[in-house]
């Protein structure tokens, strides 16, 4: 099993491919899986519960690992309670830098990992699996303190038991008196072995003096500092499907095909959108991906003026008879979409994919089967069409929450 140790892994350069998967020659040259992938079942996840009010926290963090601070990452951290979560994490400024994710999920009793630039996932085991639950729990518990933890004991230090895992402590600065009103919020967490030993911890925390969440920490490993953190957006709303905390090769996939074409899983990064609707839509398929490459050289000027030196790519939104009803233009995860884009923001998600041989039409009969396959709990989004050197030709279809 590829080690998936999160620090060591972000110093590694990775091969960039598609965030939305690499090409099937590209899956080819991969090690061969040591588990059972695609058709195994998702795993047994608890009911969904509330903590404190709230069905879901997701964290937006910027970090500086000592020694490279001047190429910060962006961690993005989503739970839903009690036992679903999903880490993605890539350097700021690299996003243009397709494949360079590294993901972390957390479903049930499981956890995977998924290295940059690759589609085969890794079930942690072992001690690895340890590992990764205590590092899940322990940023849960700083993001929702004093909520979701049995938190024990008296004076300036409280510990919270994991089952069968290990245990988290908090720990509060001298001269604080846990007891006040109002009452003071811990300076230190930490996570712990079974055996005692010590995994990792979140030192010099400091708060949001106007609400309930920490603004920063570092991470210390043992007596090594790896990064500091700085907590730039928390949000406790919005609705996740269950197989969004699985890495899309441990997904259910569809089995059946249509013609040679397979079905995959796949997941798309969050984005910037700009949509120019047609109507009526636009049977012309050549015409559209002209006129949509030129929308996103515009696109890419108007940033440039603005100071902003982005990648911005061009697709074709279709309808259910393969007509293009949009022109679309995006920005692959950016850092910070300002107004003056004039852009959507797209959260991060899952999507089904198809690729396709070469560009040109695409069938209405292909794409009803591609939304046949849809998993159940789920809605579907717009079919979009995109084409690269790397990726090639594929129909992407967004998979999409039903309204709570």
């Amino acid at each position: 099993m590829r080690a998936l140790l999160l620090p060591l892994l972000l110093c590694v350069c990775a091969p960039q491919v598609p965030d939305d998967g690499p090409a099937p020659e590209e899956r080819q040259e991969q090690e061969p899986a040591k588990e059972k992938t695609g058709d195994e079942p998702i795993p047994v996840l608890a009911p969904r519960l509330p903590i404190a009010g709230m069905r879901l926290v997701s964290a937006t963090s910027v970090l500086r690992f000592d020694g490279q601070e001047e190429r910060p990452h962006r961690l993005e951290a989503i739970y839903v309670f009690p036992d679903r979560a999903r880490w993605s994490l890539r350097a700021i400024g690299e996003e243009k830098e397709r494949g360079s994710r590294l993901l972390r999920y957390h479903a049930g009793d499981r956890c995977f990992g998924l290295a940059p630039g690759l589609a085969q996932s890794d079930l942690l085991e072992g001690r690895d699996a340890e590992q990764a639950l205590l590092q899940f729990e322990l940023r849960r518990a700083a993001l929702l303190w004093p909520d979701g933890f049995g938190w024990q004991g008296e004076g300036l230090n409280k510990t919270a038991a994991l089952r069968e895992i290990g245990s988290l402590t908090a720990e509060f600065a001298e001269g604080m008196d846990p007891g006040s009103d109002p009452a003071p919020r811990p300076v230190r967490f930490a996570s712990w072995y079974l055996d005692g030993s010590s995994c990792e911890r979140l030192d010099a925390v400091r708060w949001d003096t106007q609400t309930r969440w920490p603004a920063a920490w570092e991470l210390w490993l043992a007596d090594r500092r790896v990064w500091t953190e700085e907590i730039t957006e928390i949000a406790h709303d919005g609705n996740y499907l269950d197989f969004f905390f699985l890495p899309p090769d441990r997904r259910a996939a569809p089995a059946a095909r249509l013609g040679r074409v397979e079905f995959q899983h796949a997941d798309l990064p969050r984005r910037a959108v700009r949509r120019r609707a047609l109507d009526p839509s636009w049977t012309d398929l050549d015409e559209a991906r002209r006129a949509a490459r030129e929308a996103a050289v515009q696109w890419r000027g108007e940033l440039a003026k603005l100071g902003v030196m982005a990648e911005v790519r061009a697709s074709l939104e279709l309808d259910a008879q393969g007509h293009v009803s949009a022109l679309l233009a995006r920005v692959d995860s950016p850092g910070e979409i300002a107004p003056a884009w004039g852009a959507a923001e797209v959260a991060d998600g899952p999507a089904l994919l198809v690729r396709l041989p070469a560009f040109g039409p695409v069938s209405a009969e292909r794409l009803r089967a591609l939304g046949e396959r849809r998993p159940a709990g789920s809605r579907s989004g717009s079919f979009e069409l995109r084409w690269d050197e790397k990726a090639g030709v594929r129909v992407l279809l967004p998979l999409l929450p039903r309204t709570l």
